[in-house]
């Protein structure tokens, strides 16, 4: 059960991007917002505690609080104040360091490597006023993304309770990426997508009707993801990561960082057990 939803800022408006979303989760699930910001060593702490006060009276929400970590970095005070077994963090795939990297920013990469629960990224391309309005939610749809391996399945237990979290109907979906003079091979190819992504359908909760499955074919997985969770249209996406073996620095995948960053809706990211 989520009872806290944590919002890392750091003074930029792309950070702040994530406040309108997580609001809007918090009033929907009955949880308490945390806007949370790091200081170090001599940082005008007054100057941070009242920018946090003003952003949360312009809420206008009853159940929000603020807190300043001190002497850590922006990732490790977003993990202390996410230690809360039923707290989830939503957050920014930008702050100020991230203007204009095709990447995840480094402070969200570093809470996905350090924390063992989904977190909630909110990229660039966020849709304005999404999650703000009821026809976010109302027949909703939740796009799982799996790509057939064990790693990726980890990921239906999250999907299936933010499913039932968020009132949303879920669609398993798998990627069968064909190359160009293998036509042969398609059907081949579709067959064994599709007995990959049943049972995850199968393994889904029936939330406005039964989950449903679909195969879809494309040169780019993460292309194909985002077109199909346009034009569901998906309330929220559901993927994991994947780290490198062999690396003590654990990165998003590349598909996964693709959809973040162009992504319409949140992308409720998995870090691989």
């Amino acid at each position: 059960m989520i009872t806290k939803v944590v919002v890392p800022l750091d003074g930029s408006a792309l950070a702040e991007r994530a406040v309108t979303p997580a609001r809007s989760l918090a009033e929907r699930i009955g949880a308490s917002l945390v806007l949370v910001t790091a200081r170090r060593g001599d940082d005008d702490v007054g100057e941070a505690r009242q920018c946090l006060d003003k952003q949360a009276a312009e809420l206008g929400f009853d159940r929000v609080e603020t807190a300043i970590v001190h002497d850590r970095s922006a990732a490790e005070a977003v993990l202390t104040q996410a230690r809360d077994p039923n707290a989830v963090v939503c957050m920014s795939s930008h702050g100020r360091s991230g203007v204009g990297r095709a990447m995840l920013g480094s402070v969200a990469e570093d809470v996905l490597r350090g924390s063992d629960r989904p977190v909630l990224v909110v990229g660039p391309s966020l849709e304005r006023g999404c999650w703000q309005y009821a026809h976010w939610f109302a027949d909703g749809k939740l796009l799982v993304a799996i790509d057939g391996s064990k790693a990726s399945e980890t990921v239906v237990p999250a999907a299936a309770e933010w499913s039932r979290l968020l009132g949303l109907r879920a669609w398993a979906v798998r990627v069968a990426t064909i190359s160009i003079g293998i036509d042969w091979k398609r059907e081949e190819y579709a067959a064994e997508a599709a007995a990959l992504v049943r049972p995850v359908a199968e393994a889904l909760p029936d939330v406005g009707g039964p989950a449903q499955w679909d195969v879809i074919e494309g040169p780019s997985v993460a292309v194909s993801l985002l077109y199909y969770a346009n034009h569901l249209p998906a309330s929220l996406v559901v993927m994991g990561t994947h780290g490198r073996t062999g690396l003590a620095r654990v990165a998003l995948g590349s598909v996964a960082m693709h959809v973040v960053h162009q992504s319409h809706c949140p992308v409720l990211v998995v870090p691989h057990p």
